[in-house]
C-alpha cells in the first residue's frame, strides 16, 4: 500500500518521496484518516506547516476520536502564532481526553503567547495539580511572574524547574539573568 511506502519513506528520511506516497494513498481512498495524518507529518517534516494543518484537519473530520493528532494540530498552529484555533484544538482535547498534564502544559504556554496572562496562569497551575513535577508548568509560571515584575518569584519557580529538567540551558540563561538583575537593578 502507499501509505505502508510512505511510512518506510518517512523512517528513511525521505520526505518528499513519503508526501508523494501519501497523497497517492488519499487518491486511492479519500476517507483514510490515517493518511492525511501521516501526511500532516510528513508535511511537518518538510516544513509545510500550511499544508500539515489541513491535512491533520482532514484527518480529525474524519476521525474526531484522533486524540493523537490535537497536539500535533495545536502545535502547528501555534508555530503560525493562529494563537485563537491553537487555544481552541487544546481546549477541544481537554475535553475529550484523560486527565494530562502536556495539554495543559500546552495551552499554558498559547494563551500565555496570546497575552491571555490570567488564563495561561490557571492552565500550568492545572498541570502542577495533575503532575506536580511539570516542568514546562513551573517555567510558563516564572514568565508570568516576571513579566508581573515578581522577579523573586519568578526565580524561585525557574530553580524548582530546573531541578525537574536540568538540561535546558535557555532557562539556565534567563535565570541568570535575572539573578543579575535583582543584584545590580
Amino acid at each position: 500500500s502507499y501509505s505502508l511506502l510512505g511510512v518506510a519513506q518517512e523512517r528513511a528520511g525521505k520526505p518528499d518521496q513519503a508526501i508523494s506516497s501519501f497523497r497517492q494513498a488519499i487518491a486511492l481512498d479519500s476517507d483514510y484518516d490515517v493518511a492525511y495524518r501521516n501526511l500532516g507529518v510528513s508535511l511537518h517534516a518538510a516544513g509545510q506547516h500550511p499544508a500539515a494543518i489541513e491535512n491533520f484537519e482532514q484527518a480529525l473530520h474524519l476521525n474526531p476520536a484522533h486524540l493523537s493528532l490535537f497536539p500535533k494540530l495545536g502545535t502547528e498552529l501555534m508555530q503560525l502564532e493562529r494563537y485563537d484555533d491553537a487555544i481552541r484544538v487544546w481546549k477541544t482535547m481537554l475535553d475529550r481526553s484523560i486527565e494530562d498534564s502536556e495539554p495543559y502544559e500546552s495551552l499554558g504556554i498559547c494563551l500565555f503567547q496570546a497575552g491571555q496572562l490570567s488564563e495561561a496562569r490557571i492552565a500550568f497551575h492545572r498541570a502542577l495539580e495533575i503532575k506536580g513535577n511539570s516542568a514546562p508548568a513551573f517555567f510558563g509560571l516564572a514568565l508570568l511572574n516576571e513579566q508581573s515584575g515578581r522577579l523573586s518569584e519568578a526565580i524561585q519557580l525557574y530553580e524548582t524547574g530546573l531541578t525537574i529538567a536540568p538540561e535546558s540551558s535557555e532557562v539556565l540563561d534567563r535565570l541568570t539573568q535575572l539573578r543579575s538583575q535583582i543584584k545590580n537593578p
